[in-house]
């Protein structure tokens, strides 16, 4: 019986060495099978979907249209309005004209009438009108510029978070799958009598509560997935993967930059910045049109008439007409230094918020530097700790093939190497949100 035992014993020896060899590989395998099939999006590919499909922008757009009608609204205001009348009148009155045959009633006379109008801009109100509708233009302009910046960095978020979450899915599988065969080797064993029900059971347990781990990542992935697909406005049902080589990050020794000049391009770029001081030439512009609103207004007529009358057919009597007419409240009830004081509250407003933005906006890039700084230390550190625990596991296989470690230890070294590999991929992900935060601080385009 026990020779039966031990020749059986020999025999899964001999199919398991070659398995146990090849668990260092499991990775690799289960990558190619899992990445093989969907189809890879690149950044640049992603971000020009976005682009594309987005509704902030679309709107953005429309409003950009929406301002330069009002600019068009505000350039016609300096021309002249051309308008006519045309008028048929019956009266039991005789005309008193000039030239005109006062013996006859006339029943029945015609009328018709070209006038031009134009407003002369003697208290600037029409300039200033033109100017706030420019100024209106170029605010949207920097929405634009606002919302893709933000876009840009969301995207570049879901992007990373996706490729972060496929790799932690790849070593948590990767796991699962030594442990498996692990469970599969001990099981093995357990019919060949060599090995114990208890140490089966605990085998099937090391295995088995990895599960939830692996499926946790699953819907993670599942998640960021959906998350990325609404970004950039594809299907939901499409299957697609995310590609970047961390290989290719030219990571830096340390942070060089200086949040002083981080400040000034922020200062200089940020679509806020030019929106706030937007604002405050509109108030100055609004200001001077309520101001106006109190002046008299001057505007010059010039009208051509001419009229027939039935008792003449064929006969009209043209004339021309010019006017000067000048127009004006004498008593508003206050209502145009109300509005005066309100603008220029408003700009005092305009003048706290800017401050407190710019604030914002230190707080922001001292903590973005510190992110940037944080990350780089962290994928430096991941890196000593991945070439420690991959030394370890080539030892572990040494001790291994000279009988001085199980299976259990490979499996526990490779374990220790993916922790350490989780760790550099999360570094990688924070160092480039970190660069990609700064790039929306800045108000990089």
């Amino acid at each position: 019986m026990f020779q039966n035992k031990l020749f059986y014993f020999l025999i899964l020896m001999l199919v398991m060495i070659p398995s146990v060899q090849g668990l260092a590989a499991t990775n690799q395998s289960t990558t190619s099978l899992t990445l093989n099939n969907p189809d890879a999006l690149t950044l640049e590919q992603c971000l020009e979907l976005a682009y594309g499909n987005n509704k902030t922008l679309q709107k953005d757009q429309e409003n950009v249209i929406v301002a330069q009608d009002g600019v068009r609204q505000a350039i016609g205001g300096f021309f002249p309005t051309l308008g006519y009348t045309a008028s048929s009148n019956n009266s039991d009155k005789k005309k008193q004209t000039i030239n005109y045959d006062t013996s006859e009633s006339a029943k029945e006379y015609y009328a018709g009438n070209l006038n031009a109008n134009l407003p002369l801009d003697i208290t600037g109100k029409l300039t200033a009108n033109l100017k706030i509708a420019r100024y209106k233009l170029a605010y949207v302009q920097e929405s634009i510029r606002k919302d893709k910046q933000t876009l840009t960095y969301e995207v570049k978020n879901d992007y990373y978070q996706v490729w972060l979450a496929e790799k932690q899915l790849e070593i948590e599988q990767a796991s699962y799958d030594d442990m498996d065969q692990h469970f599969q080797q001990i099981q093995g064993f357990y019919k060949a009598g060599v090995k114990s029900k208890y140490e089966l059971y605990l085998a099937q347990v090391q295995r088995d509560i990895l599960k939830p781990k692996v499926l946790n990542a699953q819907s993670t992935l599942i998640i960021y997935k959906l998350q990325l697909a609404t970004r950039i406005g594809i299907s939901k049902n499409r299957e697609f993967m995310v590609e970047y080589d961390p290989s290719k990050l030219n990571l830096p020794d340390g942070v060089n930059l200086t949040l002083d000049d981080l400040m000034a391009s922020a200062y200089q770029n940020r679509p806020e910045i030019h929106q706030y001081h937007l604002n405050t030439e509109m108030s100055t512009a609004q200001t001077k049109i309520d101001a106006a609103s109190g002046k008299p207004n001057l505007t010059l007529t010039a009208s051509y008439n001419e009229y027939s009358a039935e008792s003449e057919p064929g006969t009209y009597y043209p004339y021309w007409l010019w006017s000067l007419s000048l127009s004006g409240n004498i008593f508003d009830g206050g209502v145009v230094h109300s509005k005066v004081m309100q603008d220029k509250e408003t700009q005092k407003l305009n003048v706290i918020s800017e401050a407190d933005l710019h604030d914002q906006i230190q707080l922001t890039l001292n903590q973005a530097l510190q992110k940037l700084n944080n990350s780089i230390e962290s994928i430096q550190a991941s890196k000593s700790s991945m070439d420690m625990a991959q030394e370890t596991l080539q030892m572990t296989k040494a001790r291994y093939n000279n009988g001085m470690a199980t299976t259990m230890d490979i499996i526990d070294a490779e374990n220790a190497l993916d922790t350490n590999l989780d760790s550099y991929y999360q570094g990688v992900v924070e160092y480039l949100l970190a660069l990609a935060n700064l790039d929306l601080e800045t108000g990089k385009d």
